[in-house]
């Protein structure tokens, strides 16, 4: 249950992913081929031991090949594009910039036999997707503590109908920018950080809900956290958080507090977790669609 201070947005669940540096030594590379989707990777240093790059690229072969294996349309394409660079500023600082692009598109809602993906008037939706930032990692030899910086922006479009002419579209668009600090002791870790936010959210729905046709709407997010982890003993922990965000545009503020303990007897570990948390985008669906509207 519960997640730290650290994140909020959000009421149910975070996806936490991190992405892997290119290896500095040597190159790699891989190809693979299978009936539903091909990619291809590589990776390498541009300064050895100091500075690396990573790309990779996967493509969907469905049309060509599964379609074939089950004698019958499957009109559903997708791929991905991804590239990072990471580089050794020093001994206790180092900095990365990663690109990710995605392209999802498909026919639904029609009889199979009658359905290509390639037909210009044909109904589909389509997805497309977007993010691209960079991080900036502070490790003091002569401090335990860790601190970074982070800044991105990213975008989602949605589309459905006619692909050059879709009669229904949404697009989100967000920048993010945070700063986090966490300094370790023999009994308690601190950790702490600020944020910035910025959403634009906008929609033309063309009357398919009511009273909802067109609105673009503007929402910033500002805020703080503090959460230090005690470790009571070897076998019990402790997180005690606070996170503090407000909307200057709806002058609106929020105070979540946060409480999670953790113990620990040999294989076994029970855990329990409360606090209060807020979400402050929406989403709207229809079971007739493929998509959400934020």
């Amino acid at each position: 249950g519960g997640f730290g201070a650290q994140y909020g947005g959000r009421l149910s669940s975070v996806l936490d992913v991190d992405t892997r540096n290119g290896n500095n030594r040597s190159y790699r590379g891989a190809v693979t081929a299978a009936p539903f989707v091909s990619s291809l990777m590589m990776e390498g240093p541009l300064v050895k031991e100091r500075s690396s790059f990573i790309v990779s690229g996967r493509h969907s072969v469905i049309e060509q090949g599964a379609a074939r294996l089950v004698d019958q349309p499957l009109p559903y394409r997708f791929g991905d594009l991804f590239g990072k660079i990471h580089t050794r500023i020093g001994e206790s600082s180092q900095v990365s910039f990663s690109v990710l692009a995605t392209t999802d598109q498909g026919v639904v809602g029609v009889n199979e036999e009658r359905a290509d993906i390639n037909s210009a008037t044909q109904d589909q939706v389509k997805w497309q997707n977007l993010a691209f930032g960079g991080r900036y990692v502070f490790l003091p030899t002569n401090l335990p503590m860790f601190a970074e910086i982070k800044i991105s922006r990213s975008g989602l479009e949605q589309g459905f109908g006619p692909v050059d002419a879709p009669s229904r579209t949404t697009s989100t668009q967000q920048l993010d920018f945070s700063t986090d600090l966490t300094y370790y002791a023999s009994r308690v870790d601190v950790q702490w950080g600020m944020f910035l936010t910025s959403y634009r959210l906008s929609n033309a729905l063309n009357g398919q809900f009511q009273r909802l046709n067109e609105n673009t709407q503007n929402v910033t997010e500002v805020g703080l956290y503090l959460e230090p982890l005690i470790r009571i003993s070897e076998a019990l922990e402790v997180r005690a958080g606070l996170r503090l965000h407000a909307f200057p545009s709806n002058t609106l503020s929020f105070l979540e507090p946060r409480f999670r303990a953790a113990y620990t007897k040999g294989v076994h570990r029970i855990s329990a977790a409360a606090g209060v948390y807020h979400q402050e985008i929406t989403g709207l669906n229809d079971r007739r669609d493929a998509g959400d509207v934020f």
